[in-house]
């Protein structure tokens, strides 16, 4: 069991971290957004998410590829939440209840499975919507 919780919070982890990554080439760093592992660059300035997903959205040629993104991501991140909250229920009654328990903790890992090709494929859409952007501003 605990090898289960192990791997459900591995997975909790790997969702936020899949979820921002790009990779655009280094030659075009002086136009183009560039992702360096969790931040994000433009004309070799940092650049956060923020002013990143004003950029994306303003721009046609990366807007709906960006706005698959986020309703991936924002259901990612719903899975997630609900599985924390249902792994940790059961880690809470684990003493008064097994079977409810194994159940909650069940249901949770289940849930975190479910989030990780949203996960994937939310990030495959902010890949595209920053090539599309890049692309554009070339």
């Amino acid at each position: 069991m605990k090898i289960l919780i192990c791997i459900a919070l591995l997975m909790i982890i790997g969702n936020s971290l899949l979820a921002q990554e790009s990779r655009c080439s280094k030659r075009f760093e002086e136009k183009t957004i560039q992702n360096l592992g969790s931040s994000f660059t433009l004309n070799k300035q940092p650049f956060t998410f923020r002013q990143m997903e004003t950029l994306l959205k303003g721009n046609t040629a990366s807007a709906t590829d960006f706005a698959i993104y986020k309703k991936g991501r924002t259901a990612s991140i719903i899975f997630a939440a609900a599985s924390t909250a249902l792994i940790g229920s059961g880690l809470i009654i684990r003493n008064t209840n097994k079977n409810l328990s194994n159940g909650f903790l069940i249901a949770g890992v289940s849930l975190n499975i479910i989030s990780f090709p949203i996960t994937i494929n939310s990030k495959k859409h902010l890949r595209q919507s920053i090539y599309q952007y890049n692309k554009s501003v070339l």
